[in-house]
């Protein structure tokens, strides 16, 4: 494996790790409730308990249940999220706080990550912990790998759909007081998904939508000495996809991949006593993927394929100094190298290098009845162009406050700059007679304030927010006066957006009331102005986004889940001064769960309910109706 000799050196020179209960958390970068960072922004969770209970098979059935969260899913049928106006560009997804995305175009599918190994995802927007790195514009997105508790577990479950999609997956684990081990894996099959009864144009199972995929993570720890853990992580993920075509297109894409894989591995270690803990980190990420592209709808004649070899390797380093008992100051050292290798099958690849670096310090400290955090990051992003250097830096500070009025209820203000550099696709990506390369791109800015309420009882818990962010240098796809060989004007990547949101949250959580019912509601307004865009609009930003559930316990053990899902309408970019209407909607799922003997139990999933004919992108329809019946088993 490519890089081995790097982690053996690191392993031998590095001689830090942690002292911890297994109940604290390697891949958390900040405990929620324990910080003041975590009292000053919108920050949201989604927890195993949740995940359980609504039975949730991937990441972005996950996200999707949190109030600020929606997808859209479109030519790639990639769940990419989008979070109060900002795209998974602008907020990265980390995986124990280390950033996972495709090195050349900075995205990730969310729908790739099985549920089984996740603990729980943390979304932190506006003054996220600058502790997380850099190119958090408008947030980040953490997913907490679980770690097994002392003793053995074992859990299996396998799910088959009315349309024969299938889901499996088993994890197991075992921990004594010097070493745990943990391994969780899925596979899924499925042979395409149905479209709502009332879609017209794609009716059935949708076209060239079958999917057939497995991952595998292996996590193992050891206790050196009780202050000294190290752990090392293998994720292995390889997928089979399809990509529907777009419907009412007269020239629509008749595209699938072959093969989908990454890979992944990250070593651990972390030292702790009473008031100084380090926690560093060393990981290799590699993807590769083969996407062949048709002539035809029935794919018999191939036209080209496309092949990307990309891998990333790094380092990351977080000493933290306690004092005074509620005084923390913390420092984090990053370091991320990008390599995007491109090229048809039998030909030699095309090659592009970037490499990122961040240096932060922050502060966090509680006094009697108030809290203060500051932090300031300096990040810098280098490319080679033309034989030469390019080299973008940025400096970016923040600060935010919390007042207690009372034990249960805070106040808390705080503003933050925050900024993103751009990826190699945005930079280097040039089609003949369509597009321009433009490698002198800088990075995107944005300033937040966020001012609000949050309010924590035994039985419940409840925040509302007013937030506000501008953006500028916001990279977007402008014609340009270079005319192609066809004769029309070359688009080309450049920093000219600039927009303005303004909004507010409401949500909120209730615990089992007489043991028997829990509410859940969050609702989000976001009023998005582009001053670049045509009519003043945004891309795929609904202003309305209201989400619900209720958990019951029933008789005989049950548990039941119902969630409710609104989404407003949104717009999308047709041409350069034209847009699409996407039009709004909502759906209900369900799930209910029954033990039967002894670590068994069946239960029933039920996905879009009233069979709601929608779509996340024009030309795109979703999936209607999804009835699940499943088995489990599980020994803790």
């Amino acid at each position: 494996m490519r890089y081995l000799s790097i982690f053996l050196a690191f392993l031998a020179l590095n001689l830090v790790a942690q002292e911890s209960s297994k109940e604290d958390n390697l891949g958390e970068i900040v405990v929620v409730g324990e910080d003041v960072i975590t009292n000053v922004g919108g920050s949201q969770s989604a927890k195993k308990e949740d995940i359980e209970i609504q039975k949730k098979k991937d990441a972005k059935e996950i996200l999707d249940e949190l109030p600020t969260v929606h997808f859209n899913l479109g030519s790639k049928e990639e769940a990419a999220y989008t979070i109060r106006g900002f795209s998974i560009r602008q907020v990265p997804l980390m995986i124990n706080g280390i950033p996972v995305y495709v090195p050349y175009s900075g995205d990730i599918d969310m729908s790739r990550m099985g549920a089984e190994w996740i603990e729980q995802i943390d979304v932190a927007s506006g003054i996220s912990s600058v502790l997380y790195g850099p190119n958090t514009l408008g947030g980040v997105v953490n997913i907490v790998t679980k770690r097994p508790q002392k003793g053995f577990s074992f859990k299996a479950f396998s799910e088959l759909s009315t349309d024969l999609t299938s889901n499996s997956g088993l994890s197991a684990g075992f921990a004594n007081d010097t070493l745990y081990i943990m391994l969780s894996s899925q596979y899924w099959r499925r042979d395409g998904f149905p479209t709502s009864s009332d879609e017209k144009r794609d009716k059935g199972l949708r076209d060239n939508s079958e999917r057939d995929g497995v991952y595998s993570m292996l996590t193992l720890g050891h206790y050196l000495t009780p202050k000294f853990r190290q752990e090392l992580t293998y994720y292995y993920y390889d997928e089979e996809k399809q990509l529907p075509p777009q419907v009412d297109n007269p020239k629509p894409r008749y595209w699938k991949f072959p093969e989908w894989s990454k890979q992944n591995i990250v070593y651990t270690n972390e030292f702790k006593t009473d008031s100084f803990k380090i926690n560093s980190k060393l990981f290799y990420d590699s993807y590769y993927n083969l996407l062949e592209a048709y002539k035809d709808k029935e794919f018999t004649t191939m036209q080209w394929d496309s092949i990307y070899d990309d891998y990333s390797y790094g380092a990351h380093i977080n000493p933290e100094f306690r004092f005074l008992k509620t005084q923390k100051i913390s420092f984090l050292g990053f370091y991320k190298k990008d390599v995007h290798q491109q090229g048809e099958t039998g030909t030699e690849y095309e090659k592009y290098k970037m490499d990122t670096l961040s240096f932060a310090g922050e502060y966090n400290g509680e006094f009697s009845n108030f809290g203060v955090t500051a932090g300031l990051a300096f990040d810098m992003n280098m490319a080679t162009v033309d034989g030469k250097l390019r080299q973008i830096t940025s400096l970016n500070p923040q600060i935010g406050a919390v007042y207690w009025i009372t034990d249960e209820i805070n106040l808390y203000l705080s503003w933050s700059q925050k900024t993103r550099f751009p990826t190699l696709k945005e930079m280097f990506s040039g089609y003949i007679d369509t597009a321009l390369p433009n490698p002198n791109l800088k990075e995107e800015k944005a300033q937040h304030i966020w001012l609000g309420v949050k309010a924590e009882y035994p039985l419940f818990n409840a925040e509302g927010a007013f937030f506000y962010s501008n953006v500028d240098d916001k990279i977007e796809s402008v014609l340009t006066e270079t005319i192609g060989e066809n004769g029309k004007a070359l688009s080309q990547n450049q920093n000219i957006g600039e927009f303005t949101l303004t909004g507010f949250e409401l949500s909120g959580k209730t615990k089992y009331i007489y043991n028997m019912v829990a509410f859940s509601f969050g609702y989000t307004f976001i009023s998005g102005v582009s001053k670049t865009l045509p009519d003043d609009k945004m891309a795929y930003q609904p202003k309305n986004i209201i989400k619900a559930a209720i958990f019951g316990k029933v008789p005989f053990g049950g548990v039941a889940s119902l969630s409710f899902r609104y989404i407003d309408k949104q717009y999308e970019l047709a041409t350069s001064t034209e847009w699409n209407t996407i039009d709004s909607y909502y759906l209900i799922d369900l799930t209910y769960e029954q033990p039967v003997y002894n670590g068994f139990s069946v239960y029933f999933k039920g996905n879009n309910l009233l069979d709601e004919n929608y779509e996340t992108q024009v030309g795109f329809p979703m999936a209607g109706r999804e009835l699940f019946l499943g088995l489990k088993y599980q020994f803790k």
